[in-house]
């Protein structure tokens, strides 16, 4: 009923002479923020000759009712979204990644309806879901008024496509959620080029001549019609634009390695903070070099490299870099486009891995996080791991994870636990007397 967007049906049954014997109604009811129940209602039978209903006046108080709930929520401007997960793995996976899409849709301002969850023998090709789930979606999304469909997975383009036809709403997976969250952020010359490259390199593959709007321009002996023509032309454009980003990129690398460069004849310490997106990196670059840098409790709150000068006692003093956060399954667009950016991290002397020592999954995200250091060849690099936020969890379970990574555990919101993370730092970044600088070759 809800599919179909019927306000009512009614069911007549049929005695064994054709008389009419009990009648079935059912109706959609308006559905109401917070309250989560079946957007419609199926009504007692009752027999044929007893039925007493108008509905001409039924129907128009119901869709009076459904005007007024509407007239509640045209206040709030955002994307109201129903987010969707099809996993094939463990449970605990699918609910730690769940997890991670709704503070990525809150990162990126929706307003979170509500959850549809899935996990298949085998994945649905067409549209990821089986078909009872699908059903289950489009009533969902219906009844709630959402206009985005956020998908967990990453979608090919034909899942994206068939989904957004057969629901009739905006479809887009996590790669692109991430991907509008980092355009939503960058402010650099260099973020903003690699992000709108990251973009584009996305959505070329996704463009097809065979949605609603090109149908209807699409012409011709086997289709080459103007549709067919402005794909094309739309494709082309795409990939002139990808060139001359890539191109610009080049520039700019040119510029950091000459940055990188006076930094080696300089002969000053480098250090990278890496981690997990949202584990405290640039709070802590804050209290350790008394700076402003932009930190927030949001994912990707900094997406441009941030430099700062460290002090340490005996006139002595290194650079410290705080960079892009990670994320599992890290799209493959944004580690290509960023990889110029990761290169900063090629000359740094020690990496200070920051984990959030409150995160359940805190083993699985160090690995990830060095998982990807060791794509990007940077696992030679020494590494001193920094579990940050130990006002969140008891003094034993930080002491006992300090022990377990050879790491320290510290507050970067309380300035007297850095003092041993400085010194530990000094002493790794110089040698035994502590006068004397570490060696650096120039880039």
């Amino acid at each position: 009923m809800a599919i179909l967007r019927l306000d009512a049906m009614v069911a007549i049954g049929v005695g064994e002479k054709g008389l009419p014997r009990e009648v079935f109604t059912a109706n959609l009811i308006p559905h109401k923020e917070g309250i989560e129940k079946k957007p419609f209602e199926v009504k007692e039978p009752v027999p044929f000759h007893s039925l007493d209903i108008s509905f001409t006046e039924f129907t128009e108080a119901l869709e009076s009712e459904m005007g007024r709930a509407i007239l509640r929520k045209t206040k709030d401007k955002r994307e109201r979204a129903i987010l969707v997960s099809v996993s094939l793995g463990s449970k605990e996976e699918q609910e730690s990644s769940i997890k991670e899409l709704r503070s990525l849709a809150l990162t990126s301002n929706i307003n979170i309806l509500g959850l549809i969850k899935q996990r298949p023998k085998k994945l649905n090709p067409k549209y990821l879901l089986g078909s009872g789930k699908i059903k289950e979606l489009i009533i969902t999304a219906l009844s709630q008024e959402a206009t985005i469909l956020i998908f967990d997975s990453e979608l090919t383009p034909t899942q994206i496509r068939e989904l957004g036809e057969l629901t009739e709403l905006k479809v887009i997976d996590r790669t692109q959620l991430i991907l509008d969250i980092f355009a939503s952020r960058a402010h650099s010359r260099d973020g903003l080029v690699q992000v709108e490259l990251a973009q584009l390199k996305y959505l070329l593959p996704k463009l097809s001549g065979k949605g609603t709007s090109m149908s209807r321009l699409m012409g011709g002996i086997g289709g080459r019609g103007p549709g067919e023509t402005k794909l094309e032309t739309d494709k082309r454009r795409i990939g002139e634009r990808i060139s001359y980003l890539e191109r610009e990129l080049k520039t700019l690398g040119k510029g950091r390695k000459e940055r990188r460069r006076r930094r080696g004849e300089s002969q000053v310490p480098i250090i990278s903070i890496v981690g997990y997106t949202n584990a405290g990196k640039s709070t802590l670059l804050n209290a350790l070099t008394k700076s402003e840098v932009l930190a927030e409790d949001k994912l990707f709150a900094t997406l441009d490299t941030t430099s700062r000068r460290l002090r340490f006692p005996r006139e002595k003093e290194a650079i410290i870099t705080d960079t892009v956060g990670f994320i599992r399954n890290m799209p493959l667009e944004l580690m290509r486009a960023f990889r110029s950016t990761l290169e900063e991290m090629e000359d740094a002397d020690l990496l200070l891995h920051v984990v959030d020592a409150s995160d359940p999954d805190l083993e699985a995200r160090i690995k990830t996080v060095e998982d990807i250091l060791d794509e990007v060849e940077l696992l030679s690099i020494p590494r001193l791991i920094v579990f940050n936020k130990a006002e969140l969890i008891e003094e034993e379970v930080g002491i006992n994870l300090s022990k377990k990574f050879e790491g320290l555990t510290v507050s970067a919101i309380k300035p007297e636990t850095l003092k041993p993370l400085v010194e530990v730092i000094g002493k790794k970044l110089w040698a035994k007397g502590g006068l004397k600088p570490l060696d650096k070759n120039s880039s």
